[in-house]
């Protein structure tokens, strides 16, 4: 009898340790600070500086580019013949000048109003080949950034105006997540404070974070938040860069962000 009631002493105890301990998981768990959201990028838009039509397209969205590369191209014959032009323009006036000089020389006659006349409009002549070139190297477009197309908004044989966005290319190496901190967690997170980030296509991936940026006043929940707590009505907007992209993360994901441990 005695074994019997040891034994009911020693299952009992070890029930309120495992309850005890359940509880303690169940309530860390459930506390677990964490911040839900969308990873963002820097986009930029590049649009050719000249109208014209697109002769070539070399990359689609989904690419990925470096700084400096070759994007797109206009067709370039109508700026190419009035380089040409200019050039020819700047040739004459110049041999214009020169004769001038040569011919006032041997002459001995000094007449400078013609001859600032004559230089005048060889500087004009040279403006106007400068602008000429520009204009000709105006018709390739080249990425400003490293990064990956977002969005390909023309095709090739499109005509295009001077700005319109061709490409909208996302900045690899400036990736945050957007948030919304709710009121009542307000002071859990600080600026500058180190975050773990991860997503639900790598579970196994954790990324580095930190927050750069904590609104100063509360606003309404968006219609389409992602945190769990529904019920909040007031949030604090939150930027978390991430730090170390690893190269695999993409603009639109939902993420989650957790305190550092």
């Amino acid at each position: 009898m005695k074994k019997v009631i040891i034994s009911l002493v020693i299952i009992a105890v070890l029930a309120i340790i495992f309850f005890a301990g359940y509880r303690y998981l169940y309530k860390q768990a459930d506390n677990t600070f964490k911040l839900s959201g969308e990873l963002q990028m820097t986009q930029v838009d590049v649009a050719f500086k000249v109208p014209g039509t697109i002769s070539h397209r070399y990359f689609g969205e989904g690419m990925t580019v470096q700084k400096g590369q070759l994007l797109a191209e206009l067709n370039n014959e109508t700026y190419l013949a009035q380089q040409k032009m200019a050039k020819a323009n700047e040739d004459a006036a110049k041999w214009g000048l020169e004769e001038l000089k040569a011919t006032l020389k041997k002459s001995g006659v000094s007449n400078n109003n013609l001859l600032e006349k004559t230089k005048s409009q060889l500087d004009a002549a040279t403006a106007n080949r400068e602008l000429a070139d520009y204009q000709l190297s105006y018709t390739k477009l080249e990425s400003p950034l490293d990064g990956v197309i977002l969005s390909a908004y023309k095709e090739e044989g499109e005509v295009v105006a001077a700005g319109a966005p061709v490409f909208s290319i996302g900045d690899v190496n400036n990736l945050w997540l957007r948030a919304y901190l709710p009121e009542n967690k307000s002071d859990a997170v600080k600026v500058g404070q180190k975050m773990i980030i991860k997503v639900d296509s790598m579970p196994n991936e954790k990324f580095e974070g930190k927050v750069v940026f904590i609104s100063d006043s509360a606003e309404f929940t968006p219609k389409q938040i992602y945190t769990t707590e529904e019920r909040v009505k007031l949030v604090y907007k939150v930027k978390i860069e991430i730090t170390d992209t690893k190269g695999v993360l993409k603009p639109g994901i939902p993420a989650d962000a957790y305190l550092e441990e």
